[in-house]
């Protein structure tokens, strides 16, 4: 994993680009247990990860359940 973010790191090095740490989210998807795979870390300062997240209006979660979405959606509509 380490092996991609600095692939990621030097390529935007190459681009004049920059990653931003602040916006930039890790989420490890299925079962595995998230707390034996290290966290990301980037000089700019670490990769915060979620369990959940908000892509392109659709909440996706780390199971890939629609649940998470589903009642976003539902708590929506009874707001109306």
């Amino acid at each position: 994993m380490t092996d991609y973010l600095s692939s990621l790191l030097i390529w935007t090095a190459d681009n004049d680009m920059q990653l931003n740490t602040f916006t930039t989210k890790e989420m490890i998807l299925g079962l595995t247990d998230s707390t034996s795979v290290p966290s990301l870390s980037t000089p700019p300062g670490p990769i915060q990860r979620v369990t959940t997240f908000k892509l392109l209006g659709f909440h996706l979660d780390a199971s890939l359940s629609w649940t998470t979405n589903i009642n976003t959606i539902v708590s929506k509509a009874s707001k109306r």
